[in-house]
């Protein structure tokens, strides 16, 4: 729970500066700072290389707060310029990762979105948010492949980003309590999704996982229960009901 509390206030943090900074601001920084600091900590030798990094994330749109951040904990950090090259380039790769995901369902989950905070805010910077949330959710053990698929079921069930993004904020507390695979969470998800519930009451799915929890009822029980009532078009309160009957007979 602690893990789950830290990660989400460097979420805000991080939502804070992305969504209300703008890009070339954030690339101005990195300029200046590959051009005053960099010598510093050893990476002027391949300021060239780490400059590419960024004019990539530029141009794609991807988040440059990400990167830079990447860069500057990595510096306090003495880390070596061969290895912070390395770690860059893969965060990059993964930041295209995920917008190709974002791009994929952006056409159907987008025009369901009917967040006030959203409105007047270009979509560049719409777009970059959800690349930063979504880098979030796969940090905090949710897996791309789960992300994913949620996407396409929310789709298939008109559910919006904000609605799926809800659901991924209960799965955090999950996955910091049990180590669930992409398949178990993947299943979870879908079964969701694809119920009855409104999206004010996905914080009921983590609770059952807190409270079986602390009645030594197994996590696979747990998941099965709640997918098995979903599917069969039960509510929260048969999956209560369940549950207690199996924590009762222990």
């Amino acid at each position: 729970m602690i893990k789950s509390l830290i990660i989400f206030l460097s979420l805000l943090f991080l939502l804070s500066t992305q969504l209300y900074s703008d890009q070339e601001e954030t690339y101005q920084e990195i300029l200046s700072w590959l051009n005053t600091k960099s010598r510093a900590f050893n990476y002027d030798k391949i300021d060239e290389e780490l400059l590419f990094i960024f004019n990539q994330a530029k141009e794609a749109n991807l988040p440059l707060d990400i990167l830079f951040n990447r860069l500057k904990e990595a510096a306090s950090k003495k880390i070596k310029s061969n290895q912070i090259f390395s770690v860059l380039s893969v965060e990059l790769k993964e930041l295209f990762k995920i917008k190709q995901i974002i791009l994929k369902h952006n056409p159907c989950l987008a025009p369901l979105d009917n967040d006030e905070n959203l409105q007047g805010i270009p979509v560049s910077k719409i777009q970059r948010e959800r690349i930063t949330l979504v880098l979030y959710y796969i940090k905090s053990d949710i897996p791309a492949e789960t992300i994913d698929s949620a996407m396409t079921t929310a789709c298939e069930v008109q559910k919006s980003y904000q609605q799926v993004f809800h659901l991924f904020n209960v799965f955090i507390t999950i996955t910091a309590l049990h180590n669930l695979n992409s398949i178990e969470l993947t299943e979870l998800c879908d079964a969701v999704l694809r119920s009855k519930l409104n999206s004010d009451s996905y914080p009921s799915i983590a609770s059952f996982f807190l409270k079986g929890h602390s009645s030594h009822i197994n996590y696979s029980v747990i998941r099965n229960v709640i997918i098995k009532v979903l599917n069969s078009g039960g509510n929260l309160i048969n999956i209560e009901n369940e549950l207690f009957r199996r924590g009762s007979s222990r």
